[in-house]
């Protein structure tokens, strides 16, 4: 499991505890490593953000992609991939490359809409999908 609030670890702690095929990693998914990006955390919607806001409290973390973390971390490839970030999606798959030529299923939660948060839409997410995979994606609302 990967989560970027580090306010999750005990949760996810005790998760992996419980179970001893399940690790997690506290670290920020992106399409490039050490990328510099700003992350507000909120209870149930944390996200990327593009500008300093100041009116919201921010952390600046460095990035990692999932195909780096995988390989660094000696993990093998998932079968199963659900990617929840809120607004980051397209940034995400494209650092998980060789993780996505491995993967049966990915979960994906994407808009039909623009929130106005410059977040990609369903069918950016599915053109860089086609691109990336050569397979058709499912999609339901």
């Amino acid at each position: 499991m990967l989560e970027a609030q580090e306010n999750k670890e005990s949760f996810l702690k005790d998760i992996a505890k419980k179970n001893k095929n399940v690790e997690y990693i506290i670290t920020l998914v992106s399409s490039k490593d050490q990328e510099e990006v700003l992350f507000r955390q909120e209870e149930a919607a944390s996200h990327v953000i593009r500008l300093k806001e100041k009116k919201h409290p921010h952390t600046l973390m460095y990035s990692k992609t999932v195909d780096t973390l995988l390989k660094e971390n000696n993990f093998p490839y998932p079968q199963f991939l659900k990617v929840d970030v809120q607004c980051h999606e397209l940034e995400v798959l494209k650092g998980a490359e060789k993780t996505l030529e491995h993967t049966e299923i990915c979960l994906l939660e994407v808009s039909l809409m623009d929130k106005g948060y410059n977040s990609p839409l369903l069918l950016d997410v599915e053109i860089l999908w086609i691109q990336k995979t050569s397979t058709l994606m499912t999609s339901h609302s």
